[in-house]
């Protein structure tokens, strides 16, 4: 069996195990990834672990810097381009 037909193997399995648990387990862990919060997160969870030039406080400050960023300034950018937009 060749690689890429074992990997079809595994994706058509993985179709077949739709549950309700797992269905909302998996929609929160793709939302993760939204907004940024996967990062915060990992920010928040470095803060506990002290690294060299407290590398964990500049993780999670850039973070909720790039997340305000683009809560405040991403619906300024967001309008048209005049007719060829």
């Amino acid at each position: 069996m060749d690689l890429q037909a074992l990997e079809l193997s595994f994706l058509l399995h993985l179709q077949e195990l739709h549950t309700p648990v797992l269905d909302g387990i998996m929609t929160v862990i793709t939302h993760l990834g939204d907004g940024g919060v996967l990062f915060i997160a990992m920010g928040v969870l470095m803060l506990f672990f002290p690294g060299p030039e407290r590398w964990g406080w500049r993780f999670f400050c850039r973070c909720l810097v790039d997340f305000w960023w683009e809560i405040c300034f991403s619906r300024i950018w967001r309008r048209g381009r005049g007719p060829a937009g």
